[in-house]
């Protein structure tokens, strides 16, 4: 099958743009990853190894983590 010059170039823009995009998505999705596994156990080892108080062993040590998280998911 023969393709014409105009649908070569549809079909470049359209593939460099979802690779493009791809690459951004995974790049995103994994600097998410990235940033929560390291903010939810930094305050773990923190913890084990200094046994310090507030925020660290108390009631709102999830909440704190899940501030945490988003804080850098959302700063990106």
């Amino acid at each position: 099958m023969i393709l014409s010059k105009k649908m070569l170039i549809t079909g470049c823009i359209t593939f460099n743009y979802a690779a493009s995009f791809s690459s951004i998505f995974l790049f995103w999705a994994s600097w998410t990853l990235y940033s929560a596994n390291l903010f939810l156990y930094l305050p773990l080892i923190y913890d084990n190894y200094h046994c310090r108080g507030f925020p660290y062993s108390s009631p709102l040590k999830k909440e704190f983590i899940f501030i945490n998280y988003l804080h850098n998911t959302l700063s990106l």
